[in-house]
């Protein structure tokens, strides 16, 4: 499909906790997160996800638009939940997942590969990164950016790094991103987003810097889900024509106010 964003990964429920803040519970998971950055950007996109029948009144009442909801597939089971535990420096230190329905993503997303053009795989489990990367990359005409997980990123990046220098972009936060440069040189990635919370972020073209912009000043009511806003925004802006340094500032801004704003509670359109 030309012009629609293909987004692999999850589609869960997610419970947070935090020292300082309250508990949370809501519609969250990479695939919806980036999905839903792009489609408020103005570009098609599309989660490639796998889900159970407790998610699907929801995922239609939050969908923004321009958000395509038909490769959603729904199977017998409960939906993945993640519990996300944060320190009082907003990184997630612990992880609970429960993969009910998600345990056929891979399989589902192998389904699409020549369907779409464009596609961001997020290298979380329960997807299996390594094999989705090798079908999507040897498909002709195909483009793929990819992120991960600071939890998983120690076991994935190193497993999937050989695929690395054919995709379109990598999205890393900071932590992720002293994994990366030591199993392979920036200047092989044609592209390469690097996050690190409050701080600036940072954009390269085959290591060179092509721009930089710091987040403003935010209280962040929940840090979940903002890198994959980020992510989304951007992949948007480069779609739309927006130079480097264009399309990172609005997508900065896009994370920092998805952090500043309440999640929507069920029910609510978000």
């Amino acid at each position: 499909m030309t012009g629609v964003l293909a987004v692999a990964g999850n589609v869960a429920h997610i419970r947070t906790s935090h020292p300082r803040k309250p508990s949370r519970a809501f519609v969250g998971g990479a695939a919806w997160h980036i999905a839903q950055g792009a489609a408020r950007a103005g570009m098609a996109a599309a989660p490639i996800a796998v889900i159970g029948a407790d998610l699907t009144a929801e995922l239609s009442r939050q969908a923004a638009d321009h958000l395509v909801l038909d490769h959603v597939r729904t199977e017998a089971g409960p939906s993945a939940r993640f519990d996300l535990h944060y320190d009082a420096d907003d990184q997630v230190h612990r992880v609970e997942s429960h993969v009910g329905a998600a345990a056929a993503l891979t399989v589902h997303v192998l389904s699409l590969a020549p369907r779409f053009r464009r596609w961001h795989v997020s290298c979380r489990r329960p997807l299996d990164p390594d094999t989705v990367l090798g079908a999507l990359l040897h498909t002709p005409g195909v483009q793929v950016s990819v992120d991960f997980f600071a939890s998983s990123a120690e076991n994935l990046i190193p497993l999937t790094v050989a695929w690395l220098p054919a995709t379109s972009g990598v999205f890393v936060n900071a932590a992720e991103h002293a994994i990366l440069v030591g199993v392979i040189s920036p200047d092989r990635l044609p592209l390469l987003v690097v996050t690190d919370g409050p701080r600036r972020a940072v954009c390269y073209r085959h290591g060179a810097v092509t721009a930089t912009v710091t987040p403003p000043a935010t209280t962040a009511a929940d840090p979940t889900g903002a890198g994959d806003t980020l992510i989304g925004d951007f992949l948007a802006g480069c779609h739309a024509g927006h130079t480097d340094a264009d399309a990172l500032l609005r997508a900065v801004s896009a994370a920092s106010e998805h952090i500043a704003a309440p999640r929507p509670d069920p029910g609510e359109r978000g």
